[in-house]
């Protein structure tokens, strides 16, 4: 059974963390919430790279592969003893059509370090991923992660892209929002780095059928595993 160490500034990676278990039920998982550093995105690349490296090494001494579910943290720390989630801006698919109908939504963080193809709306949306870790904090207990609080801001920042046909989502916080962001531009497909991030772990690790799953959470700050087991059992419909 191999042990896949995650790492997130926070709830986002759950997000990545519930394709894993699907895909590859049976493994052990670490699961590194680094909540006294979120949020990362106006971090500088040096500062960030130091905190990431730090985290890395720590899972490494415990897990079998490390996975960044950041986007973020995985711009600037680019080795090669981790499998990083990173927004599928390259991807052929998207890049092709000669107008504009792709919008990429990432931090800030995010946005300043990678290549973004000319034929890309970006939307701004610099508070987001703190936004949905409080609207998180708010709604958990209640047995629901209804994102509805954030329905003012979204429509601000995404209506003036009304009419994109697919929404990259460029920062693991952000699929919490997808009912969010369709009500706002309509009919739309999302995509995300989760993708290639499960086939590139796909070559590390095997699923284990007859074994139940196996998570434990880590914080470098407050404690919080009462919310994290709540929040994931609410994303797997009670699986975990």
């Amino acid at each position: 059974m191999a042990t896949v160490g995650i790492y997130d500034s926070g709830i986002g990676g759950l997000t990545t963390l519930a394709r894993i278990l699907t895909r590859f039920p049976g493994n052990g998982i670490v699961y590194l919430a680094d909540n006294l550093h979120h949020p990362f995105g106006a971090k500088s690349t040096a500062e960030l790279f130091d905190i990431v490296k730090s985290s890395v090494n720590e899972l490494a001494n415990l897990c079998d592969v490390v996975v960044l579910a950041c986007n973020t943290a995985s711009t600037v720390y680019c080795a090669d003893n981790v499998i990083r989630l990173l927004p599928p801006c390259n991807d052929l698919t998207f890049t092709k059509p000669t107008k504009k109908d792709v919008l990429l939504m990432a931090t800030e963080g995010t946005l300043k370090r990678i290549s973004i193809p000319e034929n890309f709306f970006v939307a701004e949306t610099p508070e987001l991923a703190t936004l949905i870790e409080n609207e998180a904090e708010l709604h958990y207990k209640s047995g629901h992660m209804d994102m509805w609080g954030l329905d003012a801001y979204i429509k601000e920042r995404l209506m003036p892209f009304k009419g994109v046909r697919r929404v990259i989502l460029g920062c693991s916080h952000y699929p919490f929002c997808m009912p969010q962001i369709a009500k706002v531009l309509g009919k739309i497909k999302f995509s995300d780095g989760n993708a290639r991030l499960i086939e590139e772990l796909s070559g590390r690790i095997t699923p284990l059928y007859f074994k139940a799953a196996s998570v434990k959470f880590m914080f470098s700050g407050k404690d919080e595993t009462e919310k994290y087991n709540c929040i994931l059992r609410l994303m797997t419909n009670g699986r975990i």
